[in-house]
C-alpha cells in the first residue's frame, strides 16, 4: 500500500467534511418531513481508505446527556450512516435485512452511538459531545473509490448521513471523514 504525496499533507491524509447539496457542513437542519443527506466522496482518481468518522455536537450549556441527542430530546427517526454505491445505499450500523438502506437501530440518542454503532464517545462536557466512529477498531475495512476520467457522477461511491428529524435547535452538529488516499 502506498500513500500519495500532496501539497496539503505529505502523508496523503484526508479530513473531509460531510456536506449537504448546498455545500453546508452544518447538520443542525430540519429533516423531519424529508431526510436531508450529508455526503462525503473521494476526489476523481482517488481511493479513500476510511479510518473513521469524527462527529462533534454542540448544545446549550448543561444540556448534553446520555438520554438526549446532542442537547435536545431523543430523536423520533434518528440519524443513519449509509454507504452508497451508485444508486444503492446500505446502512453501516445494524442494517435491516428487509431494507438494507435502513438501520434497525438508527441513532436517536447519545448513548446509541456506543450501543448500536459501536462508536466511542470520546468526550462529554455539559455543552459538547465528540464521537469517533472507528471503523478499523471494529474490524471494518472501508474504501471509497473516486470516479475515473469521464465516469458518470451517478456511479460514485460515498458515505452519507441521513438527518431524519428536526435538529434546528441543536447549537451545532458536523461530521468529518478521517482517512488517507491509497495508490498503487
Amino acid at each position: 500500500m502506498y500513500f500519495t504525496v500532496t501539497a496539503s499533507d505529505p502523508r496523503g491524509l484526508r479530513c473531509l467534511p460531510f456536506v449537504n447539496s448546498s455545500g453546508s457542513k452544518e447538520m443542525a437542519v430540519d429533516g423531519s418531513s424529508t431526510a436531508v443527506p450529508f455526503v462525503v466522496r473521494p476526489a476523481a482518481g482517488e481511493t479513500l481508505v476510511v479510518r473513521g468518522i469524527k462527529l462533534v455536537g454542540r448544545a446549550a450549556s448543561g444540556a448534553i446527556g446520555h438520554d438526549k441527542f446532542v442537547g435536545i430530546a431523543a430523536l423520533s427517526n434518528g440519524l443513519v450512516l449509509q454507504l452508497v454505491r451508485g444508486n444503492t445505499a446500505f446502512a453501516l450500523h445494524a442494517p435491516d435485512p428487509a431494507n438494507p438502506d435502513q438501520s434497525l437501530f438508527p441513532i436517536k440518542s447519545n448513548i446509541d452511538f456506543e450501543l448500536y454503532a459501536q462508536a466511542e464517545v470520546s468526550s462529554y462536557t455539559t455543552d459538547v459531545i465528540q464521537v469517533f466512529w472507528d471503523f478499523w477498531r471494529n474490524g471494518i475495512s472501508l474504501r471509497l473509490v473516486g470516479p475515473k476520467a469521464g465516469q458518470d457522477q451517478r456511479d460514485l461511491e460515498s458515505l452519507r448521513f441521513l438527518v431524519k428529524d428536526n435538529l434546528t435547535t441543536v447549537v451545532g452538529l458536523s461530521a468529518m471523514l478521517l482517512g488517507h488516499v491509497e495508490i498503487g
